[in-house]
């Protein structure tokens, strides 16, 4: 009889686990990898080589579609940068445009309103000549030079019978409300009145000229020429003038002729009522 206590054989067969698919992926390239590496073993050196170069020539495809591609794309870039920029530069230029144009007009308006201005003043008798310069701006007027000129002439042609006096005048400055005065005498002899011969045969002319700084850097200048003629007095129905004095240089033949013509007016006037 079988001893009761004996244990029954209850050792059952121990079942494996079954491998995840992490594991069977990593055996199945392995065997992969090996098989292609018993391949290439029996592989003869020529199929190598060929393979090697084949391997090459793809990379080398692929390397220059790359650059091709990348190449484009610097272009593409470059270009729109460049046209950017050159969009950039004609809006530049115009912003630099209107400003310089309305820096000039700011500055017009500036010089139009405070820049120094002389006034010239001037009066021309036997006694002598007189010029003025009045300054009617706040700004100072300066580096002021003043040119006159003294000649004796002979009429009516005004030619020169003698040797001129030059006199030249230069200021720093002329202020507002300081205004400059001279007074220089006539160095020959002139009539102030002259009823019959008139207006003579010798005379003197004043030929000037002046110049000074805005205070803006722009030279202002002027020029100016008197006639000293003898001071006629003529009457008639139709006027009673006095003519002569001081009278611009420019048409003074023409000045002369009308004046004599007027002359001679009123003295046929006065004949014809003259009682005898």
């Amino acid at each position: 009889m079988e001893n009761a206590d004996k244990p029954a054989n209850t050792e059952a067969a121990i079942t494996q686990p079954r491998d995840n698919w992490w594991t069977q992926l990593i055996r199945y390239a392995k065997s992969k990898m090996d098989e292609r590496a018993a391949k290439k073993q029996k592989e003869p050196p020529t199929d190598r080589a060929a393979g090697v170069a084949a391997r090459a020539t793809v990379w080398i495809a692929i390397f220059t579609l790359v650059s091709v591609a990348v190449s484009v794309f610097t272009f593409v870039i470059l270009r729109r940068q460049l046209k950017e920029m050159h969009d950039g530069g004609v809006d530049t230029h115009t912003l630099a445009q209107q400003a310089v144009t309305q820096t000039n007009l700011l500055r017009q308006q500036v010089v139009g309103a405070q820049a120094a201005v002389l006034k010239v003043s001037r009066s021309f008798d036997i006694e002598g000549f007189v010029f003025g310069l009045t300054n009617i701006r706040d700004v100072d007027a300066t580096e002021v030079y003043i040119r006159i000129v003294m000649t004796p002439i002979i009429l009516p042609n005004t030619v020169m019978s003698t040797s001129p006096v030059v006199h030249e005048v230069r200021l720093q400055r002329i202020e507002k409300d300081n205004p400059f005065a001279q007074r220089w005498p006539i160095p020959w002899p002139i009539q102030r009145e002259a009823q019959e011969g008139w207006p003579g045969k010798r005379t003197v002319k004043i030929d000037g000229e002046y110049s000074y700084q805005d205070g803006f850097g722009t030279k202002m200048s002027g020029t100016f020429c008197d006639v000293w003629l003898p001071i006629l007095n003529i009457v008639t129905k139709r006027e009673n003038a006095t003519v002569g004095g001081s009278v611009p240089c420019d048409g003074i033949e023409n000045t002369i002729r009308d004046i004599l013509a007027s002359k001679h007016e009123a003295d046929t006037e006065k004949k014809k009522n003259s009682p005898n």
